[in-house]
Formats: structure tokens, sequence, C-alpha cells
């Protein structure tokens, strides 16, 4: 899913990418892009973890596509506030799993500072 999103939004197609991660969302979880992002913080990784069975693998691919979709977001003005609520949420997913998870992954670290800095 994560390198279908990163091929479409390369050729220019985010809106087709965005459609597309939001159908396969949909199937295995029961949510889209904009119904995980207005779920509140101190319920969404509860939600994903517990409720929806997520594991920390597929949490961390979810929190990549958050930061690829913010990241084009970013770059139309008519989504400023969309992009920003997708960094939070990737921001929340990375710092819960370099809390939990037993592995120190450096690329995990430097997203999160990064988010921090944008935010």
């Amino acid at each position: 899913m994560l390198s279908n999103l990163t091929r479409l939004n390369s050729q220019g197609q985010v809106g087709v990418s965005i459609e597309t991660t939001n159908k396969i969302l949909r199937a295995q979880l029961d949510l889209d892009i904009d119904g995980m992002i207005e779920i509140p913080t101190a319920e969404f990784i509860k939600i994903l973890s517990v409720d929806k069975k997520v594991n920390n693998e597929s949490l961390n691919i979810l929190a990549e596509i958050f930061l690829v979709i913010a990241d084009n977001a970013s770059q139309q003005q008519n989504h400023k506030g969309k992009n920003k609520k997708l960094y939070l949420k990737c921001l929340e997913i990375l710092e819960y799993l370099e809390n939990t998870d037993t592995t120190y992954l450096f690329d995990r670290h430097s997203k999160i500072e990064r988010l921090k800095k944008l935010l």
C-alpha cells in the first residue's frame, strides 16, 4: 500500500493515491484517513492497537502513509489544516512506537524530531 501511494504521488496522482489508500483502510480497519484524524488523541492508539488489533509494524506503515500524505498536502493551500492533523497523528504513532518497541530505530527518531519542529 505504501509503495503504491508513493508511486502515485510521484506521478502527480495524489487524489487517486489517497482514495486507493482509503479503500484499503476501510476494508481492513473500517476507518478511512479522515475518520482516523478525527479520533481524539487519548483514544487513537487504543482504538488501533487494542480494538482494531493493529500491530506495531502496521502502525509504522500507517505513520508513513500519514507522513507521505501530509507532506503532499502541505504543498496545497486548501489542505493546510488537514496536513497538521496528519502530522499530529503520525507523531502520535511514532512516539507510541518509540516508547513501546524494544528496537530503537534512528529513522523513526529522526522523523519524530522532524515532526516536532514542523508542529
